[in-house]
């Protein structure tokens, strides 16, 4: 019980330093809120995507692929009467990319099944992906039913003008009936694998966990500054012969510090549902990946403040640790675009584990069972630093450093 009250009694001077330290609030609490919010208006909170295109009038693959895009959820089609127009307008960010449709587009399909398409997107830019994809998936949907009647011609001999008005006509409102009543007795079945992510959630999501687990990390380790600064001035040195002890000081400092972590985390949270419609997922496993990751920060930031011994080293030093961690773990970039071996590299990272589990949590609706492999390994990564500061505050403080 003494111990306990020891600890309160910790924590709470720790928690006063804090509060009255308003220059440190403001790099810790208001300045990761301002960069999420800086970093959500200008890439999360983008909803809509402009495209360009450059084709032919009145051809069925322009149509079609004008169409295609249309449908997509966010997209915007601007239409330009050539090449070069299209890449003034890439180069001032009217449009995101595009996409450029041959003449004889319709022709090289019918007769091939084939066609090549170009598409012009900025070297440097952030979009890229997402324009390949969104073309790609409008390109497939336009040309299907050239290629299946041009398919379909070769194979049965059918002039590829039936062949092609059958297609287009099987492709449209109608078409299901139409093949139904055609016969051929094929039965078809689906099957879904997996609940997949959801389309409507907000662009702004990944970002929003990727900044809650580096700001967090960063935060706790900044608790190393304290602990260099109390063994400095003989702090430690006098409440080890305290009956308290140094564990008892090393928990009341962690509790300060995992407190202000956890407001931060909270305040973080909170701004993305309501700023940028972020949904964290589940409610109790995401308590709970909260409370694992901070206590690994703070673990972290005990072991970074045993092992230093200027205070000014330490506190210019953690800001680049959270950096280099965060940015192998996958929060500054996501984890899929990174190499096999950097992806394995990136497994020795607490900050991996957690963001694996927040994209678990947001995009795929997972709960509690679904991370509970990611928490051992965080609450593993959390008791290892623990006990490797403890382990070593002792033996420098027995060394009389």
């Amino acid at each position: 019980m003494k111990r306990l009250l020891a600890v309160q009694a910790f924590t709470a001077v720790v928690l006063r330093q804090l509060l009255r330290d308003r220059t440190a609030l403001i790099f810790i609490v208001a300045l990761p809120v301002a960069i999420m919010i800086i970093i959500g208006t200008t890439f999360g909170g983008q909803q809509r995507l402009d495209l360009g295109v450059v084709a032919p009038e009145g051809r069925a693959v322009t149509e079609r692929l004008l169409a295609a895009l249309a449908d997509g959820e966010g997209v915007r089609v601007h239409r330009y009467r050539d090449l070069e127009s299209m890449r003034k307008a890439v180069r001032r960010f009217t449009v995101v990319g595009g996409v450029v449709v041959p003449v004889d587009a319709d022709g090289e399909l019918a007769a091939s099944g084939a066609t090549v398409l170009s598409i012009v997107v900025p070297r440097t830019s952030e979009q890229a992906v997402t324009v390949r994809r969104v073309l790609d998936g409008a390109v497939r949907d336009a040309a299907a039913p050239l290629t299946a009647a041009a398919f379909a011609a070769e194979r049965t001999g059918t002039p590829i003008e039936m062949a092609s008005a059958t297609a287009e006509f099987l492709d449209g409102p109608d078409g299901a009936e139409a093949a139904a009543a055609l016969g051929g007795g094929i039965d078809v079945h689906t099957e879904a694998i997996g609940t997949g992510r959801s389309a409507g959630e907000s662009r702004f999501s990944q970002t929003a966990t990727q900044n809650l687990v580096l700001f967090t990390f960063i935060t706790a380790l900044t608790s190393a500054t304290l602990l260099v600064r109390a063994r400095r001035t003989g702090i430690l040195r006098r409440a080890s012969a305290t009956p308290a002890g140094v564990g008892t000081l090393l928990c009341g400092m962690a509790g300060g510090w995992f407190a202000l972590c956890l407001v931060q985390s909270v305040v973080l949270i909170v701004v993305g549902a309501v700023g940028f419609g972020v949904r964290w997922g589940d409610p109790l496993a995401a308590a709970l990946l909260v409370v694992v990751f901070d206590i690994v920060g703070v673990g972290a930031g005990l072991l970074v403040g045993a092992a230093g011994a200027n205070e000014d080293r330490v506190g210019a030093l953690t800001p680049v640790i959270g950096i280099v961690a965060g940015s192998l773990g996958g929060c500054t970039v996501p984890m899929q675009f990174f190499p096999a071996a950097m992806q394995r590299v990136a497994r020795l990272t607490p900050h991996y584990w957690a963001v694996d589990a927040w994209d678990a949590l947001v995009f795929d609706r997972a709960g509690v069972n679904e991370i509970v492999k990611n928490l051992v390994v965080l609450a593993g990564f959390g008791a290892v630093f623990v006990l490797a500061a403890s382990v070593g505050m002792r033996r420098v403080l027995q060394s009389g450093r």
